[in-house]
């Protein structure tokens, strides 16, 4: 290689890397300033799902480096018979980041470390695809961060690091794209592995992604005005090499997870094993939540009496696009003849599709339900899948918000390229995008480890069953004694699971304590402190007792059939 050029490659790739990254990144702290002070003592992270995406983090390193098994299937949940995970959310690559974080940091450390790399790296990707359109840079760096620090981005920081884990919806779409400009095998081959890493990371952004795919699939057939282009020899490689490749690295999993959910269907349920799925019509989006901030909005006040009318959660609803997005993708569609972009109505056939998915089978304004049908129905209809196993078309806004800052940043690259006043203006918009997407602090959660829980650490193995009321966090104090527990709440168990946790819980309500140990080899047992076993059960030895806990051990003596 010439000499002579390196120092412009250097300088080249850290424009187009090091610097982007670094600046969502330094943008990410002043956001979360003073939360990213806590980063090696609190969980970037709140109560419930929060925590036990924690716990997904531990299983696929204790799978993977300890166990030596696959991830997907455990018995360390609803022991002693375990789960398949194929159906929970799982965001494996996350998980296989961390074995390799895990030998530096610890889980706290760890898991914080994911979380700002999601929201770097997704602006950073979003960048690059900015790019690839625009070929203006700082307008791409804007259209990265109105992408990475959505409301959408920062609503489900609390308890989806699935969701979160957003940042290679953009690459996917930018190898998608370049393939229909370029067939090339390297740029197929690096369009399969991106959706591999996009299906690693969550399954509804692995079915919006082949959507999208498909809505530019079917563009490009029109831009050619040839319905059998990709048969050509150069598309028809590069195509096929996709297909297979994706079907190699995707295959062996989403298949097996079809299947399981044919013959075995998921439930989703909550801790106590109750059906509590998702209904459609309460997550979906509400047509006023793109243009009126929601619940994660720093001055959500101001707006509280729109989004507290809105059924479901609040942290789904808040999906505000902002003015200026909004502003761009109003005034480049009434002017876009001056704008000589061929590719422009991809982007605007993304923004529209999946907006008009994202609001469900029934159109609601307002928290108010119109007798007016939505395309949604019709895609659960074509994809039974989508409604088994989603049910939150709310969530499809993550392709808008995409679509919404590609195309702002045209108009970006408009204002800035103009004179004094529309540079001013341009000013004034991103002064006034800051504002709105300036999110509520950061949860950080410490959970304190309880006696109980750090003496079981150092017990023999067997199965733990805890009674105590731990507010949802017996998954997360799995990660500290690592015992396999009765239960656990994942995004979807299987039906056969949940009847024989039903089973069990009838065992356990009978207070059958010897069959607990020499059936369900369950060894450890926790209660509140007011039940007092060891009366009534003398071949039980007491482990621990304070004014909340006590901690039992079935095995003392027990030889299954002789104990009184």
């Amino acid at each position: 290689m010439d000499k002579i050029k390196l120092p412009e490659i250097s300088i080249q790739l850290a424009r187009m890397g090091i610097f982007p990254v670094t600046i969502y990144l330094a943008v990410f702290v002043f956001i979360t300033f003073p939360q990213v002070l806590l980063f090696s003592t609190h969980f970037f992270a709140g109560l419930g799902d929060g925590l036990h995406r924690i716990w997904d983090i531990w299983w696929l390193n204790k799978a993977v480096s300890e166990l030596n098994q696959s991830p997907w299937y455990t018995t360390h949940l609803h022991y002693p018979y375990g789960t398949s995970l194929l159906g929970h959310t799982l965001t494996p690559l996350k998980g296989f980041m961390g074995i390799i974080l895990l030998r530096f940091l610890d889980l706290t450390e760890t898991y914080n470390s994911l979380v700002i790399f999601s929201f770097a790296f997704g602006g950073f990707t979003a960048f690059l695809l900015s790019y690839y359109f625009t070929k203006a840079y700082w307008p791409s760096i804007i259209a990265g961060g109105i992408f990475t620090y959505s409301s959408f981005h920062f609503a489900h920081l609390p308890g989806h690091l699935g969701l979160i884990s957003l940042e290679w919806i953009p690459l996917f779409l930018l190898f998608w794209l370049i393939l229909f400009q370029n067939p090339r095998l390297i740029t197929a081959i690096a369009a399969a592995l991106s959706l591999f890493a996009v299906f690693l990371s969550n399954y509804y952004y692995f079915l919006y992604c082949i959507l999208a795919a498909v809505l530019i699939f079917i563009w490009h057939i029109f831009q050619k005005h040839d319905p059998f282009f990709y048969l050509r020899r150069e598309y028809l490689i590069a195509i096929s090499a996709f297909l297979s490749l994706t079907l190699v690295t995707v295959g062996p999993i989403l298949i097996p997870l079809l299947l399981l959910n044919a013959q075995d269907p998921f439930i989703v349920s909550n801790a106590a094993g109750q059906f509590v799925g998702h209904d459609p019509l309460s997550f979906s989006l509400d047509a006023l939540s793109l243009i009126i901030p929601g619940a994660r909005w720093r001055f959500s006040e101001l707006t509280k009496s729109y989004w507290t009318r809105l059924p479901g959660l609040p942290a789904e609803h808040s999906v505000y696009l902002g003015i200026p997005s909004l502003f761009f993708i109003a005034y480049i569609a009434w002017k876009r003849k001056d704008f000589q972009s061929p590719d422009l109505g991809i982007w605007y056939l993304i923004f529209i599709f999946f907006t008009l998915m994202a609001l469900g089978p029934q159109l609601q304004i307002s928290g108010h339900t119109l007798p007016i049908a939505m395309p949604y129905s019709l895609l659960e209809k074509a994809l039974p899948p989508v409604g088994e196993l989603s049910g939150v078309p709310v969530r499809m806004v993550v392709m808008s918000t995409l679509s919404a800052a590609v195309i702002s940043a045209l108009g970006f690259r408009t204002l800035l390229a103009g004179p004094r006043g529309m540079r001013f203006l341009a000013g004034i918009m991103i002064a006034l995008l800051i504002i709105e997407y300036l999110p509520k602090p950061i949860p950080t959660t410490l959970i304190p480890t309880p006696k109980y829980i750090s003496l079981l650490s150092d017990l023999p193995a067997g199965g733990f069953l805890d009674t105590v009321d731990t507010a949802s966090l017996d998954l997360y104090y799995q990660t500290i004694h690592e015992k396999p527990i009765a239960f656990g709440k994942l995004a979807r168990t299987p039906k056969s699971v949940r009847e024989q946790d039903l089973a069990l819980r009838q065992v356990i309500a009978s207070g059958d304590y010897e069959r607990l140990f020499c059936e369900y080899g369950f060894r450890y047992l926790a209660t509140g402190a007011d039940v007092d076993l060891a009366t009534n059960y003398p071949w039980m030895r007491l482990l621990y007792d304070d004014s909340e806990v006590r901690l039992y051990d079935l095995s003392e003596e027990n030889n299954c059939g002789l104990a009184n």
